[in-house]
Formats: structure tokens, sequence, C-alpha cells
């Protein structure tokens, strides 16, 4: 398995797919630091300007950049034609896959990590980089390393249904975007929050929007149904690698 995930990882860097994330992560603090700079006279500081980026990281670009990212890696061995030869040496194509949803898992991390340097050089530029604290920081790690991670875990569906079928990698980056969408709704629900896949992991980190309490979190449901998202990616993992190859 490791040497699998070496291999996808070399040839993730022949390809440039990434400096889409990049621009797209920029895209969310840009965003996030535009809503912050219009609300100043209210008062901001780094707390709000992070819980923008969150917010607009989770709902708007994060999951269709982390789909459609997901699908390149994904795809490429149906694109290169070279699935015929990789499963002759002999691999099984379980683990081929699995591979490939680490690389997409290590993928959204580096992005999250960025966004969250880049959540931290927008504080300075807007001049309240002074109410950044240590345990400011560190609060704010956790939380957006454990929203990449529960945004990678809702977008495992799409990533494991189209790899099953070997097609409709594009429909399921719209998927994503309305996936995103219909989590700002969900985020406002008292019980959807919970039970959405994608809004699962502000439940997990209380996320609170400018200083709001909401009291209707409930970190085991959401926790319980991240865990049925990857029990149902481990099933399909292990009937793509029964399936009948039609290549």
């Amino acid at each position: 398995m490791s040497t699998l995930i070496q291999v996808e990882f070399f040839k993730l860097k022949r390809y440039n797919i990434l400096i889409l994330g990049v621009f797209t992560t920029l895209g969310t603090v840009m965003i996030a630091v535009y809503q912050a700079w219009s609300m100043r006279f209210y008062g901001i500081d780094f707390p709000g300007i992070a819980d923008f980026v969150l917010w607009d990281g989770l709902t708007l670009l994060q999951p269709f950049t982390i789909t459609l990212i997901g699908g390149f890696i994904l795809k490429r061995e149906l694109t290169d034609r070279t699935m015929p030869a990789v499963l002759m040496v002999p691999v099984s194509e379980s683990k081929l896959l699995a591979a490939k949803l680490i690389i997409i898992a290590v993928v959204t991390e580096f992005l999250v990590i960025l966004e969250y340097i880049m959540t931290i050089g927008a504080a300075f530029m807007l001049g309240v980089g002074e109410s950044i604290t240590v345990l400011l920081l560190l609060s704010y790690f956790y939380k957006f390393t454990v929203i990449g991670f529960t945004t990678f875990i809702a977008m495992l569906p799409l990533f494991i249904v189209t790899a099953y079928f070997r097609k409709g990698y594009l429909a399921s980056t719209v998927i994503a975007f309305f996936m995103g969408f219909l989590g700002i709704m969900a985020a406002n629900s008292p019980t959807l929050v919970n039970l959405w896949p994608l809004t699962a992991g502000l439940s997990l980190i209380d996320y609170q929007s400018s200083g709001a309490k909401y009291n209707y979190y409930n970190p085991v449901i959401s926790l319980m149904v991240l865990v049925l998202v990857l029990l149902f990616t481990v099933v399909m993992i292990h009937r793509t690698g029964k399936r009948k190859k039609d290549f």
C-alpha cells in the first residue's frame, strides 16, 4: 500500500491540478476578507476572519475543489489508458482505489492548512494581527484540520460511486457544489446540521459564527453519520475490487 501511495504522489506531481486548488483556496480567503472588511465598523479580529473563511470554504469552494481534484486523480488510469497495465503488476483495484483516496485526503489537508496560513496573513493585512494569540492559533488549526477532514469524508460517496461506475466525474463536481449550497440551509437547521455529512464538522468543532451561540449541536450524532459514510466507503472499495473488469 505504501508503494502505491508513493506512486500516486509522484504521478500527482506531474500535473498542475493542485494549482487550481491553490487559487480556489486563495479565492475563499479573499471572499472572507471582503466580508470582514465590509463589517469593519462593527469591529473585526482574527476569530471573526477565520470563522468567515471556515464558513465560505465549507459552503462555497471547498467541496467543489476537493471533488474536482479527486475526480482528476481517480480517472487518470482511464484517461491515460493505464488501468489494464496497472492491474497486470498485479495489484488489486481495491488497493489502488484506497491509495488514491488517501492521496485525496492528503491533498485536502494540504489545501486546508494553506487556507489557515492565508487566513493568518489576511488578519495582518487587515491590521488585526495583534489579536492573534498562541491559544487562538492552536484552536483554529484544530478547527481548520477537522473541517478539512470531515469535508473529505462527506465527499467520499461521490468519489466511490464515480470510481465504481468509472464515469460521472464531472457531474460529481456539480453535485458537490450543490451539496455545499445545501449546507447553508442545513447549518441553520437544528436537526439537519448534525445529519448532513458536510455540516457535521461544524458540530464537532462547535462552530460559532460572529459570536452567536448555537446550542443545537450534537457531536455524537454527527460522528455517527461520518462513521456510516466511512463504512459505506469501505464496503464499496471492497465491491470495486470484486467487480468484473470491462476494459
